[in-house]
Formats: C-alpha cells, sequence, structure tokens
C-alpha cells in the first residue's frame, strides 16, 4: 500500500494491476487497471483525479450506488470492479454532460444534482417555466400541512481623538460663522481618514500605496534600482494582481458598504452610463441650475401671527446626544458616503454623536450650514431601455453621512408640525405600499366581479424631486405651522447647493443646485409630500369625491387619488370622470411647474366587468393609452391587469440567475456568501409574497425555489448532498443553518402585511380586505392551531417570529429523529447561546466553519456515512472498530495525541478563568486514592483563606443523549471521590467538589457546564472560547483522520 493513498489497505486480498481488465466508465472499452487511468486522461481529457478516494467527491457515491460491482478494491488510487454475478439487470442510463453511465433515469438525474449541481438548478428553472400549476390554496388543501451588523469596537487612538475634537467643539461654541464653518470641515475630514483606525480590512488602494512607498524606501538605500513598473510585468501578472485588488476590494466593501459589495457580486452585469461628460454636464446643469419661478396664486396661514410668535418662542432650538443616535441607527451601516466619503462605520460611537449634537444645535440656531454639507455627489441609475439617453437614467444625489444624520433629526422635528393628506402614504409611519396596492387589487377585483366600471390613471410626473421650486417651497412651509428656526434651517439646507455627476468615464464639473430637493437626502420625502399636499387636498374634496371618484360603499368615501411620493394615481368611476379629474391634477402640477410626461403614463379601463384598451384624450399633445390584457403596468413594483399579478417565470429566472452569480463569484468567502444569500436574495421575494393573494402563487414555484436555495446553499457551504433538509432549516440556535423556506415565508409575509394593514387603520382597507380570514387561513396552511402562544403581548397581533420559531423547532425535533444524523442533536437545546458560531464563526476558520457544520449533521466523511467509503465500515486507522465520527473524535488511538491537545487547552482555558476571579488554582497534579491507587486532577481550585475546594474535571465526550452530562458527572465523582481525604490534609481543605464537566465534542455546551459557569461567577461571553477552542480541536482531529499520513 503506498503512502499517498488516504484509506489503509481493506482485508481482501489485493489484485495484480497488471493482469486485471477494467472497463473504462465512460467509452466502456476494456483496460490494465493501471491502463484505464491513462486513457481517462487522455482520451476524455479528466484528471486522474477524478478517480481517487477524496471522501468529499460525490462521483464516488455516486459510482457506488449506481456500479454494478459486487467488490471494488483501491489500488494505487484508482477505482476497480468485478462484477457481481447476483446483481439484477438494470438498464443503464448516460449521462449527458460527462458520459457516464448510470442504473436508469434515476441514476443519472442524483448523479447530476450531485457531480452538476449548476446544470440541475436550471433544470428546475426550466421545468418550472414550461409546466401550469394548480393555485396554492387548492393544492395545499389537497395535500395537507406538512412539515417535513457588525458592531465592532473602536480603536482607543480614535477615542483619544475624539474626546481632543470633542473638546475643541466646547472650547468654541461660540466661535464666529467662519472659524465654525472651518473647524466641521477639518472634522469632517479627519473622519474620513479615520477609517483606517478601526478593525476590519483596510481598502487595497491604500495598502497598495503603503506597501509601493515601503519599496521606494528601500530601494532608495540600495546603489541599484529596480523597476517596479505595472505595464513592464507580464499580461498574466497583471490580470493576477487585478484579480487580487477586486478581491481584497470586495472584501473592504463587504465590511464597510456591504450593499455595494453585493451589488457588485450579484449586478455585474448592470449598465454604467458611458455617455459623454460634457454632454451629461450640459443636461443636468440645464435642469439643476435654472430656478423653478412658478409660485400658486395663495399660500393660506395655519396660524395666525400671535400663535406663530408664541411658536418661535416656546421652540428649543437644542438637539441632543440621544436624537443624534437614535437618527445615525436608523441609517444603514452600509449606505454609501457622500463626496466627503466619511463612512457610517466612523460615525457609530458615542463621542461622535456628541460632537454632532453641538454642530446641529449651532446649526439649528444660527441658520447657517457648514460649506463641506453643501456640496453632494449625484449618481446615475439605469431605468430602462435605451442606455445611451440620458433621460433613461435616474439622479441620485448623495449628500455627506453627517449631514444625513442632522436632516434625520430635523426630519423628527419637522413632522411634529405638519401633517399630509391620508391619501398621500409615502414615507409615512404606515406602509403606504402595501395599504395603495391592496386598495387598488381590491377596487379591480370588486369591480371586475360585480361588472362595474372604473378608470385608472398612473401619473408620471419628470423628474418630480428635482424640479421642486425652492420658492415654492419657502411659501409652503412658511404658511405651516413651524418655528421659525427650523423652517430657516431646512430652506438654507435646500439653497447654494453644488453636486458632481459621477459615470464610468468620470465626474462632470460641479453643477449649482437652483431647484429641486436632493432625491437620496432624509428630508426629501417630508418636503415633496407638503409641496405637493394641496394638490390632494383639492382631489379629496368631498363636492369632488362624490362627483368624479370611485365610490367603495355609502359608508365610505369615495376614492379619486392616491399617493407614494411622485408615485399618483387618479381613479375615477368611468373614463369620462377620470379625464376631469385628470384635467385638475394636470392644472395643480403646472401650477408649481412640475410637468406630467404623456408617454409614460399608462392605465387600466374596466367596463362591464371587462378590461378595455381605449385612448384617454386631454387635449391633442396629450393622451393616456390603457392596457389590453396582453399588457401589464407596473404600480409600487407591483404588475397589475384587471388584478395583481405574479409573474413566476420571470421572478425564478431573476432568482436563479443571482443565485448561479453567488455561487461562482470568486469575491466572496463562502460565510459571506451565505449570509447573502439568506439577507439580500431571498428576501426579494417577500415583497411579492405581500402584495399577491395566495391563489395566484402556484405551489410548483415555491417548491422549485426552495430547491435551488438548498442546491446553492450546498454549493457554496460544500456540503454533502445527503445533509438533512431539517438541519438547513433549523434554527441557528440549535445548530441549525436557518435558511430562508418560500415554503413557510409566503404565508408568514401575508400575516405580516395583513397586521400592518390593520395596525394602519385604514377604512377602505378595512372594508375591502378579509384581513383576519386570511390569517386564519395561513396559520391553518402552517398547521398552527394554538394561536394564543403566538400573540405579540404589545401589539394583540399574530407574532410571525413566534411562529417561525415554532416551524423552526419542527424541523430540529425531525432532525433530532433522523437514525444516523439525529444523534445528540437534543443536547444542542440545553444551552443555545453558545451555538451563535453558526451565524459568525469568530474564532474559526471558514474551512473549519464548513467542516464544523457538516459535524453538527453527523454527515463528515466517516465510513459508517453512506456513501463514503468502498472498504467497509471499519475505521481505516486502527481497524477495530466502526468509522463513526464519535469513534473519529473520541476513541480512535490514532488521533490520540490531538484529542490530549484539545483537553489540555480546554483546562488551561478554564483554569486561567478560575485565575481572574480569585481562585487558587493547581493544573495535572496527582493525588492517592483510599485504595492506594494513584489518581491525577485536571484541576484543584479554591478561593485563599477559604477550606471549600473543588476537583474540576473537564472532558470531551461526543454527544449522545441529554442523560450524558450527568452520567459523566457521576463517572468522574466515582474515580475521583476516594482521593478527597489526601486532597484535604495536602492542602488544608474541610470539603472537596467533584465536578465532572462535560463539553460536546461538536462544540456544544450542556446545562450542567452552563450552571457550573454561572455559580462560579465566570464571564459568559468565554463560553463562546469554550465553544471554539473545542471545534478547532474536533476539526483537526477528524482532517488529520482522513488525511494525515
Amino acid at each position: 500500500m503506498q503512502s499517498n493513498i488516504p484509506y489503509p489497505q481493506s482485508s481482501t486480498s489485493c489484485i495484480d494491476l497488471n493482469n486485471v481488465t477494467v472497463p473504462c466508465h465512460l467509452s466502456h472499452k476494456k483496460f490494465t487497471a493501471r491502463g484505464v487511468t491513462i486513457h481517462v486522461a487522455k482520451s476524455h481529457k479528466l484528471p486522474c483525479s477524478s478517480f481517487t478516494t477524496n471522501p468529499n467527491t460525490s462521483n464516488i457515491s455516486d459510482n457506488i450506488s449506481n456500479s454494478n460491482t459486487s467488490s471494488i478494491h483501491l489500488i494505487d488510487g484508482s477505482l476497480i470492479g468485478t462484477p457481481s454475478d447476483s446483481s439484477p439487470a438494470v438498464s443503464q442510463a448516460q449521462c449527458p454532460h460527462c458520459g457516464g453511465s448510470f442504473n436508469g433515469s434515476k441514476g443519472v438525474n442524483i448523479h447530476i444534482s450531485r457531480s452538476h449541481p449548476h446544470i440541475h438548478r436550471s433544470t428546475l428553472v426550466t421545468n418550472l417555466t414550461k409546466n401550469a400549476s394548480q393555485p396554492l390554496l387548492d393544492e395545499q388543501a389537497d395535500r395537507g400541512s406538512s412539515s417535513n451588523s457588525e458592531s465592532s469596537q473602536p480603536d482607543s487612538g480614535f477615542n483619544i481623538a475624539l474626546n481632543e475634537w470633542k473638546t475643541k467643539f466646547v472650547r468654541t461654541a461660540t466661535a464666529n460663522d467662519s472659524d465654525f464653518d472651518n473647524m466641521v470641515q477639518d472634522f469632517s475630514h479627519f473622519l474620513s481618514t479615520s477609517i483606517n483606525l478601526l478593525p476590519g480590512p483596510r481598502h487595497p488602494a491604500t495598502k497598495y500605496y503603503e506597501a509601493r512607498r515601503k519599496r521606494r524606501l528601500a530601494t532608495a538605500e540600495k546603489n541599484y534600482n529596480k523597476s517596479s513598473n505595472p505595464i513592464r510585468a507580464s499580461k498574466k501578472a497583471r490580470e493576477k494582481r487585478k484579480c487580487k485588488y477586486d478581491y481584497q476590494l470586495t472584501q473592504y466593501q463587504f465590511y464597510n458598504q456591504r450593499r455595494k459589495a453585493v451589488r457588485r457580486v450579484l449586478d455585474s452585469t448592470a449598465p454604467s452610463c458611458k455617455i459623454d461628460l460634457t454632454k451629461v454636464h450640459e443636461n443636468f446643469a440645464a435642469s439643476f441650475s435654472i430656478e423653478n419661478p412658478h409660485i400658486r396664486s395663495n399660500y393660506p396661514s395655519k396660524l395666525t401671527d400671535v400663535e406663530r410668535i408664541e411658536l418661535d418662542e416656546t421652540y428649543d432650538p437644542t438637539i441632543s446626544k440621544e436624537d443624534i443616535a437614535i437618527a445615525a441607527h436608523k441609517i444603514a451601516v452600509d449606505t454609501a458616503p457622500g463626496p466627503d466619503h466619511v463612512l457610517v462605520r466612523v460615525i457609530r460611537n458615542e463621542i461622535v454623536y456628541e460632537i454632532l449634537a453641538i454642530i446641529a444645535t449651532r446649526m439649528l440656531s444660527s441658520g447657517i450650514v457648514p460649506r463641506c454639507f453643501k456640496t453632494a455627489r449625484t449618481v446615475l441609475i439605469h431605468k430602462a431601455a435605451d442606455v445611451n439617453i440620458l433621460s433613461n437614467w435616474r439622479p441620485i444625489t448623495i449628500c455627506s453621512v453627517l449631514r444625513r444624520v442632522i436632516e434625520r433629526v430635523l426630519d423628527k422635528h419637522l413632522r411634529t408640525f405638519v401633517s399630509f393628506n391620508e391619501h398621500q402614504r409615502g414615507f409615512t409611519n404606515n406602509s403606504g405600499t402595501l395599504i395603495n396596492t391592496s386598495i387598488l387589487r381590491k377596487v379591480l377585483k370588486t369591480t371586475k366581479d360585480n361588472k362595474e366600471d372604473v378608470t385608472v390613471v398612473f401619473l408620471d410626473i419628470s423628474k418630480a424631486f428635482d424640479n421642486i421650486g425652492h420658492k415654492h417651497l419657502d411659501l409652503t412651509l412658511s404658511a405651516e405651522p413651524i418655528p421659525a428656526k427650523l423652517k430657516d434651517l431646512i430652506i438654507n439646507l435646500q439653497i447654494n447647493n453644488t453636486t458632481n455627476i459621477q459615470t464610468s468615464l468620470g465626474q462632470t464639473k460641479a453643477i449649482n443646485l437652483r431647484r429641486g430637493v436632493m432625491q437620496g437626502s432624509p428630508l426629501s420625502p417630508t418636503l415633496y409630500n407638503l409641496a405637493t399636499d394641496f394638490i390632494f387636498d383639492e382631489l379629496t374634496e368631498l363636492s369632488l369625491l362624490q362627483q368624479y371618484g370611485k365610490s367603495i360603499s355609502p359608508q365610505l368615501s369615495s376614492l379619486s387619488i392616491m399617493g407614494f411620493a411622485d408615485d399618483t394615481l387618479l381613479m375615477g368611476k368611468n373614463s369620462e370622470t377620470t379625464l376631469e379629474l385628470l384635467h385638475i391634477a394636470l392644472q395643480r402640477f403646472q401650477e408649481i411647474g412640475l410637468q406630467v410626461n404623456p408617454q409614460k403614463c399608462t392605465g387600466i379601463s374596466i367596463k362591464r366587468g371587462k378590461l378595455v384598451e381605449e385612448v384617454l384624450h386631454i387635449n391633442e399633445k396629450f393622451t393616456i393609452k390603457t392596457i389590453n390584457n396582453q399588457e401589464e403596468v407596473r404600480y409600487l413594483g407591483v404588475p397589475f391587469q384587471d388584478n395583481a399579478l405574479f409573474d413566476k417565470d420571470s421572478t425564478i429566472k431573476q432568482l436563479h440567475k443571482k443565485l448561479e452569480l453567488l455561487a461562482s463569484s470568486p469575491l466572496l468567502k463562502s460565510d459571506q456568501k451565505f449570509l447573502v444569500l439568506n439577507t439580500a436574495i431571498c428576501p426579494t421575494l417577500i415583497y411579492r409574497f405581500q402584495t399577491t393573494d395566495l391563489q395566484t402563487i402556484p405551489l410548483q414555484f415555491l417548491h422549485t425555489a426552495d430547491k435551488l436555495v438548498r442546491s446553492t446553499l450546498k454549493d457554496i457551504l460544500q456540503l454533502p448532498t445527503d445533509i438533512p433538509d431539517s438541519t438547513l432549516y433549523s434554527s441557528c440556535q440549535n445548530k441549525g443553518l436557518g435558511l430562508f423556506k418560500a415554503a413557510w415565508e409566503i404565508y408568514l409575509q401575508h400575516i405580516n402585511a395583513c397586521n400592518t394593514l390593520l395596525k394602519s387603520q385604514n377604512s377602505h382597507v378595512l372594508h375591502l380586505c378579509t384581513l383576519q380570514a386570511d390569517i386564519s387561513t395561513c396559520l391553518q396552511l402552517l398547521n398552527i392551531t394554538n394561536t394564543d402562544l403566538h400573540i405579540n403581548n404589545h401589539t394583540g397581533l399574530i407574532d410571525t417570529r413566534k411562529i417561525r420559531n415554532e416551524l423552526r423547532l419542527r424541523e430540529t425535533e425531525n432532525w433530532s429523529h433522523l437514525p444516523h444524523k439525529g444523534v445528540g442533536i437534543d443536547l444542542y437545546k440545553e444551552y443555545t447561546p453558545a451555538n451563535s458560531w453558526i451565524r459568525h464563526h469568530r474564532g474559526l476558520s471558514c474551512s473549519e466553519w464548513r467542516e464544523a457544520i457538516k459535524m453538527q449533521a453527523n454527515v463528515s466523511a466517516v465510513r459508517t456515512v453512506p456513501g463514503r467509503s468502498l472498504d467497509g465500515n471499519l475505521c481505516r486507522r486502527c481497524n477495530r472498530e466502526k468509522e463513526t465520527l464519535g469513534h473519529v473524535l473520541g476513541s480512535c488511538p490514532y488521533g490520540e495525541i490531538l484529542r490530549n491537545a484539545r483537553h489540555h487547552k480546554l483546562r488551561s482555558f478554564i483554569a486561567e478563568q478560575l485565575r481572574r476571579k480569585g481562585y487558587t488554582v493547581y493544573e495535572e497534579i496527582h493525588g492517592i486514592a483510599t485504595q492506594g491507587s494513584t489518581r491525577r486532577i485536571d484541576i484543584l481550585a479554591f478561593q485563599p483563606n477559604s477550606t471549600k475546594g473543588y476537583i474540576i474535571d473537564p472532558t470531551i465526550r461526543f454527544e449522545h443523549h441529554t442523560n450524558q452530562p450527568a452520567e459523566v458527572n457521576a463517572e468522574k465523582q466515582n474515580i475521583y471521590n476516594p482521593t478527597i481525604p489526601y486532597y484535604k490534609s495536602q492542602y488544608h481543605l474541610q470539603d472537596i467538589t467533584v465536578i465532572g464537566l462535560m463539553v460536546g465534542a461538536r462544540g456544544t455546551i450542556p446545562s450542567l457546564f452552563a450552571k457550573f459557569w454561572s455559580e462560579f461567577h465566570l464571564p459568559k461571553k468565554k463560553i463562546y472560547d469554550v465553544v471554539t477552542t473545542t471545534l478547532r480541536g474536533s476539526v483537526q482531529i477528524l482532517r488529520c483522520h482522513l488525511f494525515g499520513p
């Protein structure tokens, strides 16, 4: 047996390689045992490693389950089969991708799912898009119910520098405006360069610059020059350096701007603007740099002069540190920085909050805005159609993160003084998207069912946010009951701003913003709503509603307009009344300088319950065409015809595309890919689940989506295909992976939507929607019977988090009942905080984390796991016992040295924690039992000046059942109780207690261990280190057993 073969020689006698004839499993030609390997490498261009016995290679399990051989021996790393006389004849089928032969079509399908996972996922999508499916509720009823942000501690040097800045701002609180402006600018520059003081990866550009600078300094000290010009390097070296840079840049972005890193991976094919910069500058300068002089004829004040004076006198312009902290935490940590390059991670600091509170209070008191807050950068987002037409690019203006935090505080202050029309639901406390889409969906359905008429028009306002006039905005705020200081600062934040348009070709010259409110600014949605609120007030007047609006019920007011910021919808009882509403709306928008684009407006017209296509004529230049039954219109992301639609084909294709991009990306680590899968890709289905009727989503779509997600996860984490689904769906608290499951989320998200609509107390929603009945249906389909256990104590509504936890607990129960893969699972539930390493593997490398996950489900590559071995179940190292995971981690002589090292690390760690608590600790000391035999205890601990001591013996055992920790404790007491008299006399103790501590070999902390840790007042966070120490040792033992010499 050669040393490079990972498994020991089988007890079956070997076969002479030169005399045995072996068929090629691809071409079925016969060769000698050595010749078949050479043939496959030359003729089929396959590496010889495809025939080796790597236990993680899926081809082996395919060959085992599908080959017609009675015995297979490993000689010189090749698979050799001898024909079986007793095996029944099975029709052979060939894999169309690699040419391998397998038992029937089922064998080929299993092989493809394991060896060609990307092709398997494409086939799933193709099958779904070809086949029609029954509605979900009907199928589900027929089958019944089945249940088979980084927070980082800042560097101390960073805090010291921040304290110095805080002192400067406090000392200069009364400084003149110019000095204050300069100080804010210097502070912003300091924060932009402080990211390198925080933990996490550094930007590769900074890192490489410093490396080049270091090389230049080193070269200057020598007597010769060495060229490091990248142009002179080979093409291969340049490509390698670029790949390395891209990887490090993505890692930096994942840590600091996660959304950008995710887009880099998933939207790598997204178009970038390559229009000439001069043309871009001219286009946007012509729009942004020209004032909008249009104002209304009248701005009636909502306060008398006396009331306004009283309001100004009672208003306190002080902004507290708590206000800043709340606002900062509402900004996503991965949001894009402004032109000053300050990241949100940098400002998540208590001292920064205090400094920003000082700056914001000064701004609110004086109305002065620092210069660095007046600059912004504008990025272009492609909307649709031709990328060479500038009108197809949406400008998003991004200002400084510091300004955004302050604006959030100001927006909160502003909303305490103003209110909007109830039909304008954009960026309000209620979920406007759910309310508007639900009302529209139910109105269309009711109209169709009752064979009535309705006409809906969806308005497209050209550059609505960018064209709001500053003068109109000033007059609007002056009429509102707003304190003068707050109003003055808000107006000053809108005027005299500049921006640079950024494209893939660079950035334009600075452009003055003399109109509009910046998209991307926290104040902008509120200001837009206020600027257009008078239009909603006029169109919802009682006389207009009665004359033109769509009547839902005699008890409710009619519907004429609904808005979500600039997404405006008009609704009339027929096409004629809708035209009248449209005339009024166009006049009011034009009055303040906003234009409606007729080419992008569309509508839905239903007459006598049927969808009809017609043209609404406003004038010769303005017509709107309604859709026919072959078209659809999207409103707030939901496709509509005469009802809300669910396009399963495009949805599953988009999901599949993103999953493939994620699985194949070399820019992210496996744990990062898992995080993106569960938090960025799968949640894209949530909004569609919430805004679509259950009957329109086919059950086959949910099953296909779940199969795609599971297959991608196994591919990403390199998990074996036979890992139980219950492991994937169990909670992370119980060492599952907490994977998104569409078959659950369809109902859970529908319940969430119903809860949101119930809390809104919108009269039209409550009348049109059967919310409680929908919730009951979802609970029934999820097989949730006792709803009292799932009520939120604060809201009185169904808590979907509790339901999801119960569903995941069911999966854990199913997992624990599996005969081989469920061994010891019940112990995982005893102390769940110790299982947090599943979510974040701090202390474990990615490969150790992946191997540890396999160990949790008992699917590691040991011989007793089906499909892992060709040489039987006996241990490949000792040939004494069956090679189970418990044997490898706990008793195989081959790993004894590593097991001892694992134990000693655990013992030393516990001893050190006891010493830090003031205990006197002795390790590895000998003692004499009452029978005269000797013992050696791990730890003897006692407090100084105390007569009570503890013999503590930690041991690492493979998890089997819940009584195991108590049995270990009793076992240790039986062993060490006879030594108690000896240690009493030697250390002058009156009482000694023996404590046997069991830690699971798979990183499990039993409740007895947690109780010991608590009673000795050891820090709870250190239990995590116990877990990672154990897991690292176990992974090392397993790897050495599988791949060691």
